[in-house]
């Protein structure tokens, strides 16, 4: 699953890497329950500046139960703890993830 319908529509590379790496995290952790994943923002809609704009991702999951808002905590934390130490690290630190059932 990738956050957008297409990739084009995703305007920064990096941006698109941090979007992937936690869709990847979302897709592994929730157990089949991620029925879609979008970029919004404007990573999505464009006026993306590294430097001060945020990644947003917006996911719907099929269920939610008493574990869904945690488990997406954990897939924001570990998608950042991905990009430690490398000089993206303060844009994947400024990963947003909005979910709805």
């Amino acid at each position: 699953m990738i956050p957008s319908s297409s990739d084009e529509h995703v305007s920064h590379p990096v941006g698109q890497d941090i979007l992937r790496a936690a869709v990847g995290q979302a897709e592994s952790r929730l157990d089949g329950r991620l029925a879609a994943a979008f970029a919004i923002g404007s990573l999505a809609h464009g006026g993306f500046v590294p430097s001060v704009s945020d990644v947003d991702l917006a996911l719907v999951v099929d269920r939610a139960d008493e574990t869904v808002a945690s488990t997406i905590d954990m897939v924001r934390r570990d998608t950042v703890r991905q990009y430690a130490g490398s000089a993206h690290h303060a844009l994947a630190d400024r990963l947003s993830v909005f979910w709805s059932d």
